[in-house]
């Protein structure tokens, strides 16, 4: 693979990230906009628009890995942008909320595709620092987040449809296809006849152990993603804007956690690193829900979007290098199982504020990071004695 081969791939999954970021934070902005425009949601029913589009990423993911390990990635690459592509021009147009539903699962699916890929394509191509290059990897998507948040809440801020919004966030979906349609990807069918089976990987204790942590970490992450704006408005009373503002900060931290935690992966061990993210993230759990005031929340928005930075992709490295020949297929299982966290953890805190508030809905969600860290200290112990 020449440099400048290798450069485009790297390109084509950055843009690829940022569109996987439009995708979900899109919706996260426009959620309440959305929910007056179809008049007597509940917030059970505005949960379910971000559930049933993580159930489109979910179903997206488990089916596209077995399939690049078998005909590999590249038509799938660009399947998953097409339908991105679809989905969020689709979700824009939706006139009725069964249609938008349809429309999100469309868009799910596209965005699930390309989740599944990047990451095994990226470890193939940076063998030698992979929690680095996955670290950095994942830092586009929460870029793409950031833009995505602040060119939404622009749009709010000045009045104009969240219509208007979704269609022109294709872009990014736009440009990651066009890069793959221009660029090959070139796999060793030595390295394909090598990979091991789901069979197995799910018959080994400790990939169960970490499939399990993965949906504990899509949990934790997107429940608090995807609720932000609207606990800001629904707590305190704030506008759309400001509260996309909050979401925007989230966005901010997460991708400057992932810019460091590139660095950091490279002087400390995977899980001494996720172990003091945990943490973090258990105590702005805690300030967010018990805060009384805006602005002590807001705070501890940004600052868990900082702290859960790192729990996605250094899970991801961690599990690659105890099992490198799982290949996409592996990849897939993990992805799927951190994004089915994002189905429950959405519903979760919607069906709990339903039944009570707001802040209980958001401080049910400081029970993961606390058993996230119990199997992180684990995982650190074992590693230490197995070093020793």
């Amino acid at each position: 693979m020449t440099p400048s081969h290798r450069k485009r791939l790297l390109a084509g999954s950055y843009l690829g990230m940022v569109a996987l970021g439009t995708q979900i934070n899109t919706l996260a902005v426009c959620l309440v906009p959305i929910a007056r425009s179809f008049e007597d949601l509940t917030q059970a029913q505005m949960g379910l628009i971000a559930s049933i589009s993580f159930a489109g990423i979910v179903a997206g993911i488990l089916v596209a890995g077995p399939l690049a390990d078998r005909y590999g990635m590249r038509p799938f690459i660009i399947l998953g942008a097409l339908l991105v592509i679809v989905g969020q021009a689709a979700m824009g147009l939706a006139p009725t909320y069964w249609l938008l539903l349809a429309a999100a699962v469309v868009g799910g699916l596209g965005a699930g595709i390309l989740d599944a890929l990047f990451s095994p394509l990226v470890c193939n191509i940076c063998t030698d620092t992979r929690a680095s290059a996955l670290n950095l990897l994942h830092a586009f998507y929460s870029i793409g987040a950031v833009a995505t948040v602040a060119g939404a809440s622009w749009i709010l801020g000045c009045g104009l449809s969240w219509r208007f919004i979704f269609p022109v966030m294709t872009l990014p979906a736009v440009l990651c296809g066009a890069v793959f349609v221009l660029t090959p990807v070139v796999e060793a069918e030595a390295e394909r006849a090598e990979r091991q089976g789901v069979g197995w990987l799910i018959s080994q204790p400790l990939f169960v152990i970490l499939l399990a942590t993965m949906l504990l970490v899509g949990a934790n992450e997107l429940a608090v993603a995807q609720w932000v704006p609207a606990y800001m408005a629904g707590v305190f009373g704030w506008a759309e804007a400001p509260a996309g503002v909050v979401l925007m900060g989230f966005s901010i931290g997460m991708a400057v956690g992932r810019l460091s935690a590139s660095g950091l992966a490279r002087q400390l061990r995977p899980m001494v690193l996720v172990s003091v993210a945990a943490v973090l993230c258990l105590g702005c759990l805690l300030v967010a829900a018990l805060s009384p005031g805006a602005y002590g929340s807001a705070a501890a928005f940004v600052l868990f979007g900082l702290a859960v930075a790192t729990l996605w992709p250094s899970v991801l490295a961690y599990t690659s290098e105890h099992f490198t020949r799982g290949g996409a297929t592996m990849f897939s299982l993990l992805a799927g199982m951190g994004n089915a966290g994002g189905v429950i953890g959405p519903a979760m805190v919607g069906l709990i504020a339903d039944r009570a508030d707001l802040r209980w809905g958001m401080g049910a969600v400081a029970v993961i990071p606390a058993v996230l860290l119990a199997i992180f200290i684990w995982r650190n112990l074992a590693d230490r004695r197995r070093a020793v």
